[in-house]
């Protein structure tokens, strides 16, 4: 067990060096589409940074947790990082802090919570140790490189929806639409935890074979589907008090697109499904195919909407991403 974490986290380690390496990209982008200086360097710092924290410190030991199927603290792990990460953001919007709290406030609710997953592999599963093998690093590089793409594309995907919108539409409009994907992904994170959870059982399925695989999946979709059908029926009802709740009646506007995508949570559980499902069977390249074409998509609905509907045009599109997956990953699965 403790060689399998220790494989399992060092591919997490180079998957999330990978993700970091996406900043240079974004980085051009946003210098090509003429970003002054300042903004440039908070939107690389806020939104890659802080994700690239999660990735390179949080991962591994996760990964640790699930090779040693301590279940329970992986859970508590994700729970404390939503408490965590929602605390910090309840506190620097009440205290209109402005964008170097918001990241301040953000990265040490992430370092937080990689300290507790880190003490909890120590206490519970293993030391940790820092063994450079050369031969064994290029061989995870290569196995992971596939996987470290898709998460890079994922990285690119929400940033560079939030550039257009700002290039189309302004910079209010950006926050009418990058405050209520941030409560989605807040709201995602009890199924990521679950789903991440059920990793070596998926495992486990797949090896016994493809009937024992279906059924699986099927048993877990069903319960997922069910919870983040009470959590879209809670942000569709409760948009505008949640919105004023975390960011006060000045961003009231971006209650409805908060309403809009509150059914993203029912997508984006089969996406993080077939995500693990993908990994589970060794199929990380079409996971990666499938993301690029879901990015692609929402790329271009983004270009046609943005100029058409502004930040809801922003959010429409974010939604047909998600069904992309959907409907590719179903198709693909099935067969």
């Amino acid at each position: 067990k403790s060689r399998q974490a220790a494989l399992f986290g060092s591919m997490h380690l180079l998957r999330g060096l990978l993700f970091a390496g996406t900043i240079p990209f974004i980085v051009i982008v946003a210098v090509f589409l003429n970003f002054a200086p300042a903004e440039l360097a908070s939107f690389v710092l806020c939104v890659l940074t802080l994700s690239a924290v999660d990735r390179i410190l949080l991962d591994p030991a996760r990964a640790a947790l699930l090779a040693f199927e301590k279940l329970h603290w992986d859970v508590l792990v994700a729970g404390a990082g939503f408490a965590f990460k929602l605390l910090a953001l309840f506190v620097v919007i009440h205290f209109d802090w402005h964008l170097p709290g918001v990241f301040a406030g953000q990265l040490f609710a992430a370092i937080l919570r990689a300290g507790i997953a880190v003490t909890l592999v120590r206490r519970f599963c293993t030391r940790i140790r820092l063994v450079p093998d050369i031969k064994l690093l290029k061989l995870l590089f290569w196995a992971s490189l596939p996987l470290g793409l898709s998460m890079c594309v994922l990285a690119i995907r929400f940033p560079l929806g939030v550039i257009l919108v700002k290039w189309f539409a302004g910079s209010e409009a950006t926050s009418y639409f990058g405050l209520p994907t941030r409560v989605i992904g807040m709201a995602m994170l009890p199924t990521g935890a679950i789903i991440t959870a059920a990793y070596p059982g998926l495992c486990r399925a797949a090896a016994k074979g493809r009937d024992v695989l279906r059924r699986g999946i099927s048993t877990l979709f069903i319960y997922l589907l069910f919870w983040n059908l009470a959590i879209f029926m809670g942000l569709y009802f409760l948009a505008m008090p949640i919105t004023i709740l975390l960011f006060r009646k000045a961003y009231s506007p971006a209650g409805p697109i908060l309403a809009l995508l509150a059914i993203s949570p029912v997508f984006k559980t089969f996406d993080l499904l077939y995500g693990m499902t993908f990994i589970a069977i060794k199929r990380t390249r079409t996971y990666l195919v499938i993301t690029v074409a879901a990015t692609l998509v929402n790329i271009g609905a983004t270009l046609v909407l943005i100029p058409v509907l502004s930040y809801a045009g922003a959010a429409l599109a974010s939604i047909a991403c998600d069904l992309t997956v959907v409907i590719v990953g179903s198709v693909v699965l099935a067969r």
